[in-house]
């Protein structure tokens, strides 16, 4: 099963890992002079795909940071705090993680020997 841990890069069409992508992105390169906001954690957070709430614990992390920020009144564009930013980059260097990730799915046999698989989706 694939929960959407990569991004593919529209103008080269590679695929790219989101813990990179969220680095690369927010700044996180070595060298670089990077403000950490409230703006920038949400995008953070919300650039990994898990319609079936696999990942929530995972997506959690981002979620109580930004409610810590609401707490403290912290503008979009304000810089976080050292500890809030630690935090954020703790999570954001362990994004690899979710990669190794798997659901192993088994299909039952039936008595007659008979095989069933329901799928349900979203026609829009």
């Amino acid at each position: 099963m694939s929960i959407g841990f990569e991004e593919v890069n529209e103008n080269s069409g590679e695929a790219t890992e989101v813990g990179s992508l969220i680095s690369r992105e927010c700044g996180l390169g070595a060298g670089r002079e990077f403000k950490l906001t409230k703006r920038k954690i949400l995008s953070a957070g919300h650039r990994i795909f898990d319609p079936l709430g696999i990942c929530s614990p995972v997506l959690l992390v981002p979620k109580l940071i930004l409610q810590s920020l609401w707490k403290e009144n912290k503008g979009w564009d304000e810089e976080v705090s050292e500890t809030v930013a630690k935090r954020f980059y703790k999570w954001s260097k362990d994004l690899h993680k979710l990669k190794e990730l798997e659901i192993p799915r088994w299909i039952l046999h039936s008595i007659d020997g008979k095989k069933s698989l329901y799928v349900f989706t979203d026609a829009r």
